[in-house]
């Protein structure tokens, strides 16, 4: 299954997105801004990437994005305000008011991994 993340917004703050599967709209998307892929800080460059199902002590059973280059357990898990990101992409299904949350992240999250329950590998295509 293909996935993709069309950033639309991007400061010092923040990165926003929307999510789509198969082209169409399905949610929004929050991520730290770029600070050049590092670690826990910054969100990950643009390209394609291999999205792994797993079980994480934190967050349970979530979404990994692999093959990021200097980067491991980047995660799609649920999560509304920045401290939440960890490097990680948030889905919700509207942005905050400030730019910096998004809103309605357990039931955009839950949706998410109910369309996907059947897959076991996706494919991350994110551009701006």
């Amino acid at each position: 299954m293909l996935i993709e993340i069309c950033r639309e917004y991007q400061d010092n703050k923040a990165t926003l997105g929307t999510l789509r599967i198969g082209g169409t709209e399905f949610c929004k998307t929050l991520e730290l801004p770029w600070k050049a892929n590092a670690e826990n800080v910054s969100c990950i460059p643009e390209g394609s990437y291999v999205v792994k199902r797993i079980n994480s002590p934190h967050f349970g059973n979530v979404w990994n994005i692999t093959e990021i280059n200097g980067r491991t357990n980047v995660l799609i898990h649920k999560g509304n305000w920045m401290k939440d990101t960890h490097g990680c992409v948030l889905l919700g299904l509207a942005i905050g008011d400030d730019n910096n949350s998004i809103l309605s992240s357990e039931a955009a999250f839950d949706k998410f991994m109910e369309i996907t329950k059947d897959e076991t590998e996706l494919t991350l295509s994110i551009h701006g």
